[in-house]
């Protein structure tokens, strides 16, 4: 069950918004990567794509207030997103009011495979787990809707995953015991062993996990760091969070299976959309996590958003999405180059980002400055001298400027140095030289580019 297209129509920024979801052969994308700045309905886009997935009964429990997801300029309009998924009917959301009459285009009764994570990704305190008491028709995508702590706990996901939907005979015949026995052992064994690779793919690093049989839980072994065994909680708050991530995604997927000889988890197809996948990464993590959800969950189609040029990085051709605002609406900007080979300052000054430039906010002042003086066709001498220190700045940052004429600004300070140095000059020869200086510097600052 995957997507392959998603329309929405007068849903929050969204006036009439259609994304395609397939590769060129067809197939569909098992990766999309959102872009925008704050308020280009990225976290609102990842929402109605997983409430129409979710059916009906989601919808009626997660939206309580149906004009938040109605778009301001078309109220009384119909709104609805719609969702194509590959050789299955469409899935639907349309956001209505419990009193209201019944709209022409009815929402999804089927619930889809689907998990759906916010911002907030904590875990429930392994001691208030009581699955019992979680409400399984929401369960899955809570976090995308709700602040609170939802995801459950690593070390509780982790073993719990190995015991679901294991069968035990409860026979009279000791043979029968004895092979559902011998099932249920393979089964854990093999969901533990599929549970630490997925660990690995996701953090990019070589970890062991080791049993202990006590309340620590199992150790964790990262090589690279001096041989140390460390408690889950003696983790930092990013590998936790990773670690909470892919076992909470593990679990869920677990639990969509009717099958209870599956032992792998991972070979369930299905949705999963998480809004800023890069929070509490490191950039070594951000450059790979996008891979390392493909290699962990192979059958899995990601719908994720993000703020890092870090992240985007992982994106393969096709897999990014810009939603860009245009006045009241948002539209999506779909034929975007290949980040191949790019750097992440250069996504940061391209389509990709829209930043005018990359340098911090002083150098950026810097160059303006420069680019003002040396515009004018004179300067006093207060004016002149300020030239030269804005040039000399320049040339002396630690990096080089796309575009800036180094060679140019470093004749222009030595022909200014020596016409300082020179004690009796003709009028005519020193603003002979004075010019040349300056006019130096204006050639730098026609190819000064801020980025």
């Amino acid at each position: 069950m995957y997507v392959t297209k998603v329309k929405l129509r007068n849903i929050a920024c969204f006036e009439d918004l259609e994304l395609d979801f397939t590769n060129a052969d067809g197939k569909p994308r098992m990766m999309t990567v959102l872009l925008g700045e704050n308020m280009a309905g990225k976290t609102m886009f990842s929402k109605a794509v997983c409430l129409a997935l979710a059916g009906e009964t989601a919808q009626t429990i997660l939206v309580s207030r149906p004009d938040d997801y109605h778009r301001q300029q078309a109220r009384g309009l119909s709104a609805e997103c719609r969702v194509s998924i590959e050789g299955g009917a469409d899935a639907v959301f349309v956001p209505v009011y419990p009193n209201e009459p019944t709209p022409a285009v009815r929402p999804t009764l089927r619930r889809h495979n689907v998990v759906g994570y916010g911002t907030n990704r904590l875990a429930l305190r392994e001691d208030r787990v009581d699955e019992s008491r979680l409400d399984r028709r929401i369960a899955p995508y809570e976090s995308l809707f709700d602040d609170r702590p939802h995801l459950l706990p690593y070390p509780y996901a982790r073993f719990t995953a190995r015991m679901v939907a294991v069968p035990f005979a409860g026979s009279d015949d000791p043979a029968v015991d004895e092979e559902a026995a011998q099932i249920a052992s393979a089964l854990y064994q093999h969901r533990s062993d599929s549970f630490e690779e997925v660990i690995r793919n996701m953090v990019g690093d070589k970890v062991t996990l080791t049993e202990t049989g006590s309340a620590l839980g199992p150790l964790f072994h990262f090589d690279g760091f001096d041989g140390v065994d460390l408690a889950f909680g003696q983790l930092s708050d990013g590998y936790r969070a990773a670690f909470t991530l892919a076992g909470d995604l593990y679990r869920r997927l677990l639990d969509m299976t009717s099958n209870p000889g599956l032992d792998d988890p991972r070979l369930i197809s299905a949705v999963v959309l998480i809004d800023e996948i890069d929070l509490l990464l490191h950039p070594r993590w951000q450059r790979v996590v996008l891979q390392g959800l493909r290699d962990a969950f192979p059958n899995v189609q990601f719908i994720v958003t993000t703020h890092s040029p870090v992240t985007s990085l992982g994106a393969k051709e096709g897999e990014i999405v810009v939603l860009k605002r245009e006045g009241n609406h948002v539209v999506a900007k779909t034929d975007l180059p290949s980040v191949a080979g790019w750097r992440a300052d250069q996504l940061l000054v391209s389509d990709f980002f829209g930043l005018p430039t990359a340098v911090d906010v002083a150098t950026e002042d810097r160059i303006k400055e420069y680019r003002a003086l040396a515009a004018r066709s004179t300067l006093n001498a207060e004016e002149t001298a300020k030239l030269h220190e804005l040039a000399a700045a320049l040339v002396l940052l630690p990096y080089r400027l796309p575009g800036i004429d180094r060679a140019a600004i470093e004749v222009g300070l030595q022909d200014a140095e020596q016409l300082a140095k020179a004690q009796a000059l003709p009028e005519a020869e020193r603003q002979r030289r004075q010019h040349r200086a300056l006019e130096a510097l204006r050639r730098a600052a026609e190819k000064v580019v801020e980025r």
